[in-house]
């Protein structure tokens, strides 16, 4: 049976007009009557009122409503009943005479005049409904005002009144300022563990397959040739690093541009996927390396549901690339003001690595999907987002860096009192947008500036507390952005007057610098360091000689 509207002259009809229909209102019952009253009002004519005592009537007409009789939302003004007694829509009232006929019953000059009085009419439905409703807020709004007013006469005292209500509201607020960041880290768990899961249907179709016998491992020509390693030739060992997982690889590799170029390829350990670690588990193959008691240690060969190496690539690599990601020795630098100035600022000045990565990520022609906040003020501005580090699936990892707008600031020991409204603008919306976004409150985060930087263009680390130990986060690289900001409230120079000390290894530029100004040398550097040697003299009675002491740093 098609459902039809059942005012008068209404041609609307289930999946042939876009409307909606609704059932008569069972209760209450004045509602009921109010329904059936106006739709016979408007519907009552000599000829309907005849056909209403036949019962041939189209329209509802006299007669009660049947469950098949519905009413189309183009006679309510907000396209729905409302359950409000004062709102307009708590019964139908719009276009409830007929709109539409056969043009066999009229000329076209009374047609014209018919739309122009249905026009007439509508506009006066809707007025009044519109009055309506505007008579019932300010009914309710001088019901409301009356209440408080009484209230307030009853007690005797509005302001006591007041105070204790607002201090019922701020506790509620702050109920539900908790309840929403529970729900919001609730939230990113979901979203992270459904970023897995479609991660793992997409991956399923790609996956290794172990040979169960030889557990040889198959992988499907797809995956070899979109391989980036397919014209890969391994030259040499740059760093191997069992402690975090990594190994840092020098050779040469096939790109668009260059048939045979020099490679670097650095390789580290995934973490653990949760979601799909059990079943990695039961189509693992072990084979037992020792037994003691209770405990067994066994070689385990997985079946690579997931990716389980992050891979990055700097290609064509340079000398300096190579170098820095060789391994070298460690050497501790104590840089004085004047050993900036004299062998530092002069060495950066010569040799500089390319920082045009980070002017593509600024003016967003590289990573601009990645960024997770901007303030775009030249002098105050930065951008955030994810270091290529954290993998952005755990939280507990989370790795964040700010890169500054701000052209000519290479690193701590440039800046003073004119820089500190960009470093608390940074530290400020830093944390509220990785709270707001990744759930992490600020009290939880580590946010500090290498010293020496790896590039020298201004940026600032956002790590999480629960990633152990992450890469310069050592006391000779890592300066806290908290005490850096007090440090210059102290004093405006204070980065530029203090020794700083740091590591550089053998294969730096900067290491070259200092070991050509001597300052590795055994009689360079006890001179350099009795510069800023303390000296303490201690007073004695005049029949013994005086004691001279010297502690070197």
């Amino acid at each position: 049976m098609v459902t039809t509207c059942c005012v008068k002259g209404c041609k609307n009809r289930a999946g042939k007009n876009k409307v909606s229909f609704f059932r008569f209102p069972l209760r209450p019952e004045s509602r009921r009557r109010a329904w059936i009253s106006h739709v016979s009002r408007y519907d009552r004519s000599p000829k309907s009122d005849e056909k209403s005592t036949t019962g041939a009537s189209s329209a509802l007409g006299q007669r009660e409503p049947s469950k098949f009789d519905r009413v189309c939302s183009e006679h309510f003004i907000t396209g729905k009943p409302n359950n409000d007694p004062q709102h307009p829509d708590y019964f139908p009232t719009l276009k409830m005479r007929a709109t539409r006929s056969s043009m066999t019953r009229r000329t076209l000059a009374k047609t014209a005049e018919a739309r122009k009085t249905e026009e007439a009419q509508k506009r006066k439905e809707a007025a009044n409904a519109l009055l309506t409703m505007t008579k019932a807020v300010k009914l309710k709004g001088s019901l409301l005002k009356h209440k408080e007013t009484q209230t307030s006469s009853d007690q005797g005292e509005p302001l006591t009144l007041t105070k204790a209500k607002l201090n019922h509201l701020e506790k509620e607020i702050e109920v539900l300022q908790k309840i929403n960041f529970e729900l919001r880290l609730q939230k990113q768990k979901y979203k992270d563990l459904l970023t897995r899961q479609m991660e793992y249907a997409a991956n399923e179709s790609k996956k290794r397959k172990v040979d169960e016998g030889g557990g040889a491992v198959a992988t499907s020509g797809q995956a070899v040739k979109n391989s980036v390693f397919k014209d890969f030739s391994l030259k040499r060992v740059l760093r191997d690093d069992p402690r975090s997982k990594t190994i840092s690889l020098h050779g040469s590799l096939t790109t668009a541009t260059h048939k045979s170029a020099d490679a670097v390829v650095l390789l580290e350990r995934k973490p653990f996927d949760v979601f799909t670690i059990e079943k990695s588990l039961h189509n693992t193959r072990t084979v037992e390396t020792l037994q003691n008691d209770i405990y067994s240690t066994h070689d385990a060969f997985s079946p690579g549901l997931t990716a389980d190496l992050k891979a990055t690539v700097i290609c064509p690599a340079t000398e300096k690339h190579i170098s820095k990601y060789s391994e070298h020795e460690p050497f501790v630098v104590r840089e004085t003001p004047e050993l900036y100035r004299t062998v530092t600022e002069p060495c950066l000045a010569q040799s500089k690595f390319s920082i045009q990565w980070v002017y593509n990520i600024l003016e967003k022609k590289t990573e601009s999907d990645r960024i997770v906040v901007e303030d775009p003020d030249p002098h105050l501005g930065f951008v955030l987002l994810p270091d290529m580090k954290w993998d952005r699936k755990s939280v507990d990892q989370l790795y964040l860096v700010a890169i500054v707008h701000r052209h000519g600031i290479r690193s701590l020991r440039d800046l003073t009192t004119e820089h500190l409204p960009l470093l608390e603008n940074i530290r400020a919306k830093g944390l509220a947008a990785i709270n707001d976004k990744y759930g992490v409150p600020s009290h939880q985060m580590r946010v500090y500036l290498h010293y020496q930087p790896s590039y020298y263009h201004l940026h600032i680390h956002f790590t999480a507390l629960r990633l152990d130990s992450p890469p310069g986060s050592d006391t000779l690289r890592a300066h806290l952005l908290d005490d850096v900001i007090d440090n210059i409230r102290c004093d405006c120079e204070f980065y530029r007057k203090k020794t700083m000390s740091y590591v550089v290894r053998d294969g730096d530029e900067l290491y070259k610098w200092y070991k050509k100004a001597g300052y590795f040398d055994e009689t360079s550097s006890t001179t350099i360091a009795a510069e800023d040697a303390i000296v303490a003299v201690e007073i004695v009675p005049a029949e013994k000689a005086p004691v001279v002491s010297t502690d070197l740093d």
